[in-house]
């Protein structure tokens, strides 16, 4: 990267893809579960879109209860893992893609799911776009993992780092994507294109290592626009209070899932 460049936030990801794969949380079994039988196909396959698809974590979770997934991927570097990932799964094209660009298969999909994903596509062609490529009915699935900080005995010396070395990037002050994902729902009702939304929340726990953790937060896309030098500080004072702490931390997860149907017009059958 030259000294200077214009990074896009949504895409800085894949400067540190393996990592990103190997530290970031995955998905729960019952988060997909209860996505296939929303959807109707706990049952039956069917044909799945995935926006944002990553390195593959949520995909592999979908891959058996899919007909076909296409799985729409932008940053070369994460559809490289991918591809890795899902080695072997003939039911998965990735495609290098933002959503947006994707030239779309109108009415054909049975569901559109976004894993960690869903605020990255511009607000303008999101619910319309996801509407046009769903048969009459079908479902939309967006879901995120949400780390439980109120309450986390190491929350207030781990904002103190914050504090110190990174002030907004703060663990309490939620960043701009996390809100704009927590008012998904309201997108989709007032777009007038989907009803029935139902939200779903699926608890767990992952336990990381001092480095481990750093190396979380260094996949985080606000932390990878700081310079090199403020992030290796941060990094430094971060992994030293876990140390201090015993060199382990439990981290509680809510992984929180929206759903809902595409409205079916007049006349459509």
């Amino acid at each position: 990267m030259t000294p200077g460049a214009q990074r896009e936030q949504r895409f800085v990801f894949g400067e540190v893809a393996a990592t990103y794969h190997r530290v970031r949380p995955g998905y729960p079994r019952e988060v997909a579960d209860h996505i296939l039988e929303r959807a109707g196909l706990n049952a039956r396959p069917g044909d799945l879109l995935e926006i944002g698809a990553g390195t593959g974590k949520a995909t592999l979770l979908f891959a058996d209860g899919a007909q076909r997934i296409t799985a729409l991927e932008p940053s070369p570097g994460m559809a490289a893992v991918a591809r890795e990932t899902l080695a072997g799964l003939a039911n998965v094209a990735i495609v290098e893609s933002t959503f947006e660009s994707w030239p779309g298969e109108p009415g054909v999909f049975d569901c559109v799911y976004a894993a960690q994903a869903w605020h990255w596509v511009p607000p303008d062609v999101a619910c319309s776009k996801t509407h046009s490529v769903l048969r009459g009915g079908a479902l939309v699935a967006l879901f995120w993992n949400r780390p439980q900080h109120d309450g986390h005995p190491l929350t207030a010396k781990l904002d103190a780092c914050y504090e110190q070395h990174a002030p907004s990037l703060s663990l309490r002050i939620k960043p701009w994507q996390e809100i704009q994902s927590e008012g998904a729902d309201v997108a989709l009702l007032a777009s007038g294109m989907f009803t029935d939304v139902v939200h779903h929340d699926v608890s767990h726990t992952v336990t990381y290592s001092a480095a481990d953790y750093v190396a979380l937060m260094e996949t985080q896309s606000d932390h990878r626009l700081l310079p090199d030098e403020q992030r290796t500080t941060l990094g430094e004072a971060l992994r030293t209070v876990i140390e201090l702490d015993g060199g382990l931390l439990e981290v509680p997860y809510v992984t929180e899932i929206t759903t809902a149907r595409t409205t079916v017009a007049p006349g459509a059958g």
